[in-house]
């Protein structure tokens, strides 16, 4: 089998691409690929289906390893705005259930993910939903708003090293984004909440971007069942991009109208 090839993928650009300008245009792109995502996210969580004279199918599904490095980068024809592609479903399962079912599709297995992006109810109820996908993602999306922002070089690398200063509270010993109390209770790593809060509170942020970060609050929630759903994603994405695009346009006709 043939596939495109990929330039690279997010885990490689982050760490080794030199933050953007945030002035280019940037955010358009940005949370174009992200909407994209969520929107791959909710086709795979569920989709229901009819061929034919056949009933409908309602089928779910979770990809449960997403990580930057799972998500491959390819040439779009813009220079440095790649378009992103979900990869790497080794980790995945898929249901087919009623039409009309409530049933949920859970996975039981420790080994599946990487450990730093994957939701805390495994060690807490001993089992992950397809909430743990939106999670991952509120994971990978603050890496992103973070290399978009900071401005400097190794500002991700930097987040990394941050929050494995709280290794030990976690049952992997890696730098999570979730640590754990002595009773078992999961709990936002210090430093993810830092990193919101710093963001949110910086004068130089434009309140778009801090729309973003607050999506992405609403997926690092500790409680699977509290956390936005991949439905409610794509409709935030979807407002976020509209109103990022009025803007881009208004700001290019101001543009015009100086010149003239």
């Amino acid at each position: 089998m043939l596939f495109p090839l990929a330039v690279c993928d997010l885990n490689q650009y982050l760490k080794h691409k030199p933050p953007p300008d945030v002035m280019s245009g940037i955010g358009i792109w940005l949370i174009e690929q992200m909407l994209g995502t969520c929107e791959a996210i909710e086709y795979l969580h569920e989709y229901i289906s009819s061929e034919g004279e056949s009933l409908p199918t309602r089928r779910i599904g979770f990809h449960h390893d997403l990580k930057p490095a799972n998500i491959l980068l390819f040439e779009s024809g813009k220079a440095n705005r790649p378009v992103w592609k979900l990869g790497d479903f080794g980790s995945g399962d898929v249901k087919y259930t009623a039409v009309k079912s409530t049933e949920e599709l859970y996975n039981r297995k420790a080994s599946t993910g990487d450990p730093v992006y994957s939701a805390p109810e495994h060690v807490v109820q001993g089992r992950v939903s397809r909430s743990k996908d939106i999670w991952s993602l509120g994971c990978i999306f603050l890496e992103c708003l973070i290399w978009t922002l900071i401005q400097e070089q190794d500002a991700v690398k930097q987040f990394e090293t941050a929050r494995n200063k709280f290794s030990l509270d976690n049952p992997y010993n890696s730098p999570l984004y979730w640590c754990q109390k002595l009773q078992g209770k999961p709990y936002l790593n210090p430093e993810v909440v830092g990193a919101l809060q710093g963001l949110d509170d910086s004068r130089e942020v434009h309140k778009n971007y801090k729309a973003a970060l607050n999506i992405v609050r609403q997926m690092l929630v500790v409680e699977p069942e509290s956390r936005l759903n991949a439905v409610q994603l794509c409709k935030h994405f979807r407002s976020l991009q509209t109103r990022w695009t009025e803007l881009w346009i208004i700001g290019l006709m101001d543009c015009r109208g100086t010149d003239d």
